[in-house]
């Protein structure tokens, strides 16, 4: 990648492979407990089930999941 293609990106390093570092193998970890957040959301017809977490450094504030609510569609 040769640069960012939009403002937004310019505040965000892409990481494209895995160098076996701390910071990827701390990624890979997140990524994988957003996808077992995922998992507990009911399955349905119409949406997919989305995972998320919120992360200051390397410390989860919040996880959050697609319907986990009642009337809620969106990860909360």
């Amino acid at each position: 990648m040769s640069g960012p293609t939009s403002p937004v990106l310019a505040n965000y390093r892409v990481i494209s492979h895995d160098d076996g570092s701390e910071e990827v193998e701390a990624h890979i970890e997140f990524m994988e407990l957003a996808i077992q957040q995922a998992q507990l959301a009911r399955p349905t017809q119409s949406a997919f089930n989305v995972g998320s977490l919120l992360v200051n450094g390397r410390q989860i504030i919040a996880t959050g999941f697609s319907r986990e609510l009642p009337g809620n569609t969106h990860a909360a």
